[in-house]
């Protein structure tokens, strides 16, 4: 029983050591990854991809391997502070001669002296116990998050067996839109359980459907869902997302693997994306189809543990960003230059982290002996004979007298008078207050952007310029004189809207919906305006020829 406890006392501080590391090293690691990004802005999503899962390995593999002793290390707790070696300025003997009975002596020789400076690592102890209680924590956490991935495997593989093949008349439709696209390994399935598609993997390939795609999509848009799926399983993304969680799982402390995590799975849907437009071509048309995708999702959706097409609305926004930008890299293979300066950044801030580390001061075994005693080492110094001739040193009397001092202090009265104070009562009426309660901000508050719900709302005359809304309904509004210049307007509604004499001046408008919509004397001087759809809207007295149009807008007035 005492060699467990001795054992469980070792491992309990070397996990809290490790654990300890990695809440300031992990954050390290994620500003180089940073900055090496921000020297290569237009890397594509699969390079960023793979530098991202590096570093994700690397938050656990440095704390590791700069948490454990050093043989140099000691064995015992010091002061997290170099030490330092002085070497001791010998004391110089004048060296002297002596003539005819008269000693001489010549100047002392000067002998340097110099610091050796010894950097150690900053070692600390830290008790048995609460070291026990910190890794029984850690690791009561860390069985937990594993048992759910578990879980979720569990339900993936139920899925599976659940779903049936799809129809034969759907996949010769799919056939005649994707081709030879999709390899002979992959499964094409139908599930009732799902609401998106999934790409299940691991040890079958199968790329899981709900059966109500097909109702709502065409056979084209389906299958670029099909192809961005199928190109997860290309790039083996089921078992670069299972390493991804267990690495979460292990490091669940640690913000920055937070931050890494977030990162990997924006990149993995980027990177699957543009292997779908390298197939394709269509850009427009694949980002048309992500709209539509995100509008037949039911928020707030829970993802699978399997890569898919969809995890929030403000990774589906980023996307269809990524996707429109203008010069963007859609390379699909790795960037060998980022990709090595990743990796010798990686390392060179793990030869740093190695000198700096903080290390406990928990022995290299565990052993229940104690240390052993060393032995004594018998060295023989031979003998040395030093003849030192008589030096004669006549040092004269000196006497030094001291007269007496006499210091008289008078003697001192001080009379200090009594002091009386009175100090009155003081009253303080506080009358009292009714202080409202701010409210939080419903629906319909200024301060929502995205996939929020304005229908019906009436802001006629308001200042909202500069504003951005994402995926915001403004259906039948009253919007009468609203001033929207410069704002971003994604995949926005103002179906029935009246926005007679609205300022759209220098405003980014895609994927919006104008239909029905009242825009008399409406002013898009300067608007970018992509994907629009203004069937049915009132443009009396609107001037469309100093606005940017994009492809699939409408600007028509059918009235």
């Amino acid at each position: 029983m005492n060699a467990f406890l001795i054992h469980a006392e070792f491992f309990g501080r070397v996990i809290s050591n490790v654990a300890l590391n990695a809440l300031w090293e992990d954050v390290a690691i994620l500003l180089v990854l940073c900055a090496v990004f921000r020297a290569f802005p237009r890397a594509s999503a699969a390079t960023r991809y793979a530098a991202w899962l590096v570093t994700l390995c690397a938050a656990l593999v440095v704390p590791v391997v700069t948490s454990l002793p050093r043989p140099a290390d000691p064995p015992r707790a010091v002061h997290a502070s170099a030490r330092i070696t002085r070497v001791a300025e010998p004391v110089a003997m004048p060296a002297t001669t002596v003539t005819n009975g008269r000693s001489a002596s010549r100047a002392p020789a000067r002998v340097a002296s110099f610091e050796l400076p010894t950097l150690e690592r900053p070692t600390f102890t830290i008790a048995g116990l609460p070291a026990l209680l910190v890794t029984s924590a850690w690791a009561l956490c860390v069985i937990a998050l594993l048992l759910r991935l578990g879980a979720g495997i569990v339900r993936l593989e139920r899925l599976k067996a659940r779903a049936l093949p799809l129809a034969v008349d759907r996949r010769e439709t799919l056939a005649e839109c994707i081709s030879s696209l999709v390899p002979n390994n992959v499964r094409l399935c139908v599930s009732d359980d799902i609401e998106v598609p999934v790409a299940v993997g691991l040890f079958d390939a199968m790329v899981l459907l709900p059966k109500s795609l097909f109702d709502s999509m065409s056979p084209e848009d389906v299958g670029q869902i099909v192809l961005h799926e199928v190109a997860h399983l290309r790039r083996r993304d089921d078992w670069s997302n299972l390493l991804q969680r267990v690495l979460a799982a292990v490091l669940f402390f640690s913000p920055a693997v937070y931050a890494m995590t977030r990162w990997l799975d924006l990149e993995r849907e980027a990177a699957c994306d543009d292997d779908v437009l390298a197939r394709t071509g269509a850009v427009r048309s694949y980002a048309e189809c992500l709209r539509k995708m995100a509008e037949l999702v039911g928020w707030p959706h829970r993802p699978l543990v399997a890569p898919g097409v969809f995890a929030n609305r403000r990774g589906i926004s980023e996307r269809i960003e990524r996707l429109l930008r203008a010069g963007k890299n859609a390379a699909r293979g790795v960037s060998l230059t980022p990709a090595a300066i990743v990796l010798a950044a990686t390392a060179a801030l793990a030869i740093v982290l190695e000198t700096v580390a903080v290390t406990f001061a928990a022995p290299a075994t565990p052993s229940a002996s104690p240390a052993p005693v060393p032995r004594v080492t018998h060295v023989h110094v031979p003998a040395t004979h030093i003849h030192v001739r008589a030096t004669h040193v006549e040092v004269p009397a000196t006497h030094v007298y001291v007269p007496a001092v006499n210091v008289h202090v008078p003697a001192m009265n001080v009379d200090v008078p009594g002091v009386n104070m009175t100090v009155p009562a003081i009253n303080v009426n506080v009358p009292a207050m009714d202080i409202p309660i701010a409210s939080m901000p419903d629906r319909h508050s200024l301060a929502c952007t995205s996939a929020c719900d304005f229908s019906g709302v009436n802001w006629s005359g308001r200042d909202l310029r500069n504003r951005s809304y994402s995926a915001a309904d403004f259906s039948g509004a009253t919007l009468e004189r609203v001033n929207f210049s410069h704002g971003r307007f994604a995949a926005v509604d103002f179906s029935r809207a009246d926005l007679r004499g609205a300022s759209f001046a220098n405003a980014r408008i895609t994927f919006a919906d104008f239909e029905n919509a009242r825009l008399d004397g409406a002013d898009f001087d300067g608007a970018r305006i992509e994907a629009c759809d203004f069937e049915g809207a009132s443009l009396t007295g609107v001037d469309l020829s100093r606005a940017h149009l994009g492809a699939l807008c409408n600007p028509r007035d059918n009235r």
